[in-house]
């Protein structure tokens, strides 16, 4: 039995990170690149930070 994801963050629903992740307004763009390998990470920092835009 699989648990639980919540859609946003795809993290457990028990560890959603999306009330912390902060709305920045900024005209600065920033561009991440990412190795192929983190794509399914279980810790994809990338994905994180681009919620925050």
């Amino acid at each position: 039995m699989s648990r639980t994801q919540c859609p946003r963050c795809q993290r457990p629903q028990s560890h959603c990170l999306c009330p912390l992740i902060p709305s920045l307004d900024s005209r600065t763009r920033v561009l991440l690149l990412q190795h192929p390998s983190e794509v399914n990470h279980a810790l994809n920092t990338a994905r994180l930070a681009a919620l925050g835009r």
